[in-house]
């Protein structure tokens, strides 16, 4: 139940942040729920049904590449979607270091995803509007830091 009240929460804000633009909403959403199968897959920590591995893929072959809003930009996405799984990838090899400073790193990078919201602000509302929320768009990302830390030490 709070994962949905989270659900619902976010498409709120990216709705205000993407002035109205839906595609822009459902294609953020959509990244975000791949994003979060293919976390799951990896490291394990939350098991997931055939049927979210399955919404992932067709998000990622069928709705993300008909996505009106992804089709008019793409050549601006695509290479922030690519970075921000790079960044993804980097940050489960920091962790793994076992040192403050390549977690407190793997961290910051976890929450590129951010960058990608961010980026769509801008293309649904230009410079002035990015400027004005963009400090906001990056507060969605909550996971806190110290509680992140404090996974590694428990585990």
């Amino acid at each position: 139940m709070e994962s949905i009240k989270q659900q619902e929460k976010l498409i709120e804000h990216l709705i205000y942040y993407f002035k109205g633009n839906q595609d822009a909403v459902r294609f953020c959403i959509d990244i975000t729920f791949i994003a979060h199968v293919w976390d799951d897959l990896i490291d394990k920590d939350n098991i997931r049904t055939n049927e979210d591995i399955s919404n992932a893929f067709k998000a990622a072959l069928i709705d993300i590449p008909s996505n009106h809003f992804y089709l008019a930009n793409i050549n601006e996405l695509r290479p922030l979607m690519l970075n921000a799984i790079f960044q993804w990838q980097d940050a489960n090899k920091l962790e793994a270091g076992g040192n403050y400073h390549d977690k407190h790193m793997a961290f910051m990078l976890r929450a590129s995803i951010v960058q990608i919201f961010s980026y769509c602000a801008y293309l649904c509302g230009g410079p002035a509007w990015i400027n004005e929320v963009g400090p906001d768009i990056r507060r969605l990302y909550e996971e806190d830091l110290f509680e992140y830390l404090k996974e590694f030490d428990n585990a």
